[in-house]
């Protein structure tokens, strides 16, 4: 009997064998599965983190460009209104002499000409709603600039491009806080 046994413990063996053999096989298989769950799931992490802190660069770069610009065309709006009533003869006050209305102007083109590098920026930077509304405040401040140096002289036409250059400059700041996603008030 035990020439018996001895067939039967051997096919036992070999199944035992087979048996932790496959199990190693699938324990291997499983590890490597794991690993590479893992090792995606952990560039998934770190893409997703890496696009994330570049499109809040980019933001910080909009926002600055806009806040910029926005500055730069309200005070040459505002420089060019002050200006006007140096600029334009009226009654009761004294001309203004060659020399200062040359420096006056001179002024306002070189704010228009810093006004047009922020411009770029903004351009490059920003959607085109954003570029668009860019776009047409550097032609109200245009307008308003000719209406203030047209000869002859129109108050009716100054008054109607202020008024334009101020519309111009909200709707370029509804647009930058719409990209930005700031609320609007």
């Amino acid at each position: 009997m035990a020439k018996e046994e001895r067939p039967d413990a051997s096919a036992d063996d070999s199944h035992a064998r087979a048996l932790s053999l496959r199990i190693a096989v699938l324990g291997a298989v499983a590890a490597l599965g794991g690993s590479l769950i893992g090792g995606l799931v952990t560039w998934l992490v770190t893409h997703e983190s890496v696009v994330s802190e570049r499109d809040a660069v980019r933001r910080a770069e909009r926002r600055d460009a806009y806040a910029m610009y926005y500055g730069d065309a309200a005070a040459l709006a505002t420089r060019a209104a002050l200006d006007a009533r140096l600029l334009v003869p009226q009654r009761g006050v004294p001309r203004t002499s060659p020399v200062e209305r040359d420096r006056l102007l001179a002024e306002l083109d070189r704010r228009a000409e810093e006004l047009a590098k922020d411009q770029a920026l903004v351009v490059l930077l920003g959607p085109k709603r954003v570029s668009d509304a860019a776009f047409a405040l550097d032609s109200a401040d245009r307008t308003l600039r000719d209406a203030i140096t047209a000869q002859p002289y129109d108050d009716e036409e100054r008054l109607v491009a202020q008024h334009k250059t101020a519309s111009a400059l909200n709707t370029f700041a509804v647009e930058a806080k719409r990209d930005l996603g700031i609320p609007i008030r």
